[in-house]
């Protein structure tokens, strides 16, 4: 919830006076950085899960920007 009211306000004074145009680059902005975990999360599954190419001490795919970006992904 912080990071998502930080991006928000970022995207609300990039469009000042225009809340409009601020909601609709933020949504775009929590859209993308929503399908980017589910793929990283879905591959990690396929390849724990069904695949069986996970390797042992390969780091976590854990993180909201990318994998290793927070104490999840830290070994």
């Amino acid at each position: 919830a912080p990071e998502n009211a930080w991006q928000l306000a970022r995207a609300l004074r990039a469009k000042p006076g225009d809340v409009d145009g601020g909601l609709a680059a933020w949504e775009e902005s929590q859209l993308r950085l929503g399908r980017q975990v589910a793929a990283r999360t879905c591959e990690a599954g396929n390849r724990s899960q069904f695949k069986g190419t996970w390797q042992v001490g390969e780091q976590l795919p854990f993180g909201l920007y990318e994998a290793g970006d927070s104490a999840f992904g830290v070994p």
